[in-house]
């Protein structure tokens, strides 16, 4: 069953017709919300009702698709009711198991909504006919549909859950143990499998997701043998992240028009709870642009196992100088699935074609992907706009380079490697970064030094101290390798 977006019911149900077929029908209420019910589409399925799957989901357009496997039938069958009712019907050939009885354990379904980069789609993950699993986006007027693989393991009960910013998420039982993947927005494929709760010897049986999530998805299944169990689990998932229209006090880092608990230099955000702290280092006016070396701590989404297995969830480190776990410059950067601006913020990377991003939502900015003939920074460059009109850009390599105001003044950064080494400003005095063992452990600017020192917690470096070039110290205590707590002058 589903509700449409206009609030009628809509009910898809199968049942035998004679001994030897059966038949799908399609019901709506007579009124929304309504409790009878008349039909609108019916149609033959050979074998049992039990050989067949129908699933009826609402668009976000205020049309309905309908989607119906058979097996023995190696094709996918769909219908859209829109207002001329129900279209006539097409077929997908996704190389889906057709062999298997009972397929309702072998698919799932989910609404992607549209977006600048994509068109309304339906994603099917399902039991390929090879036994792994495989997903599907089919294009709902029958135009056009793709498929991959996301496992080649034995696939079975797949589910899919959407979060709040449109991206799907999938699950799958396999010999006793549930797996998960999820979308990569700028790679656009799925991540390698992952297994989000330990296996406990049991079977695992009829694996069910919440369609859609806003902070977390959660998941049913039994498990057997012994006493039956009902399972309950759930997974945490992006709270509106950028370029997606949200409650902007819900998202990573601090967004420029919402209020916050604030002590000094730390900040709580009162939607979601995240901790946010900025602290300034050094300080160098400049002509046109002032350079300022500041720290950023971001609290990750989810508190899991701190060594990384598995990482917190949608935790990236900072790439360009290692501060401890959760601490980056207070500059913006780019990783293969999120922009990362200033004060911590995090976009999803949303393409409109393949060379631009757009946002209005929360902080105003554009990303270019341009050619420049005099390959500096490089022959291919990210150019990230502001709405104060300076502009960052980052080499093909995703490293920033330069910092530009729009009378031509720049501030440069130099890299070893992937490594921060300096950076000059527009008067070209240098702040130079040192490091041990791979941490930064000062920056130097003339006569002015701040050092920084670490200690180890869970197996991991963790900020543990900062002195500034006056000698004043401010000190964190580590709860855990996530949680800095109690800083102290």
């Amino acid at each position: 069953m589903t509700i449409g977006a206009d609030g009628y019911y809509w009910a898809a149900v199968l049942r035998w017709e004679t001994s030897t077929q059966s038949k799908f029908y399609v019901y709506r209420s007579n009124y929304p919300y309504g409790t009878t019910f008349f039909l609108t589409l019916s149609d033959v399925r050979t074998l049992a009702p039990s050989d067949s799957y129908a699933r009826i989901l609402g668009l976000p357009n205020g049309a309905l698709f309908l989607l119906l496997a058979t097996r023995t039938v190696t094709t996918l069958r769909g219908y859209v009711y829109g207002a001329g009712g129900w279209s006539s019907p097409f077929d997908y050939s996704i190389g889906h198991d057709a062999t298997t009885t009972q397929p309702y354990y072998l698919m799932s379904c989910a609404v992607l909504p549209p977006t600048d980069r994509s068109s309304l789609q339906i994603l099917v993950a399902y039991r390929h006919s090879s036994g792994g699993l495989y997903f599907a986006s089919l294009d709902p007027s029958g135009l056009s549909y793709s498929y991959g693989q996301v496992d080649s393991r034995d696939a079975w009960y797949p589910a899919t859950s959407v979060d709040s910013n449109g991206d799907p998420h999938l699950f799958w039982a396999s010999a006793g143990h549930v797996y998960y993947s999820r979308w990569l927005p700028a790679s656009k494929v799925f991540t390698g499998a992952t297994e989000p709760f330990a296996f406990t010897g049991y079977g695992r049986y009829g694996l069910t997701a919440i369609p859609t999530s806003a902070a977390q998805v959660a998941l049913i299944w039994t498990e057997y043998p012994g006493a039956i169990q009902v399972m309950f689990a759930a997974l945490a998932t992006p709270e509106n992240l950028g370029s997606q229209t949200g409650n902007p006090w819900n998202r990573q880092g601090l967004s420029p028009y919402e209020s916050y608990f604030q002590q000094m230099s730390e900040y709580v955000s009162p939607g979601s709870g995240l901790l946010t702290v900025k602290q300034t280092d050094l300080s160098l006016p400049g002509r046109g642009l002032d350079l300022a070396l500041a720290r950023v701590y971001t609290t990750p989404r989810a508190f899991m196992t701190a060594g990384g297995s598995p990482a917190p969830y949608l935790y990236e480190a900072y790439p360009a100088a290692n501060l401890g776990a959760g601490w980056a410059l207070n500059f913006p950067w780019i990783s293969n699935q999120y922009i990362h601006l200033w004060d911590g913020q995090m976009y999803v990377f949303n393409w409109a074609g393949d060379t631009a991003i757009e946002n209005h939502d929360g902080e105003h900015f554009v990303v270019k992907w341009l050619y420049r003939s005099s390959c500096d920074p490089s022959c291919y460059v990210y150019v990230l706009y502001t709405k104060t009109g300076i502009t960052y850009e980052f080499d093909m390599y995703n490293k920033l380079r330069y910092i530009k105001d729009p009378s031509g003044n720049k501030i440069t950064l130099n890299y070893n490697g992937n490594t921060l080494a300096n950076i000059t400003d527009t008067i070209a005095r240098k702040v130079q970064f040192s490091y041990t063992g791979g941490l930064l452990t000062s920056a130097s600017t003339g006569l002015q030094t701040v050092a920084y020192g670490y200690q180890t917690v869970g197996g991991l470096s963790v900020l543990a101290s900062v002195t500034d070039s006056l000698g004043r110290v401010t000190r964190f205590d580590n709860a855990d390798a996530r949680t800095p707590s109690s800083p102290t002058t």
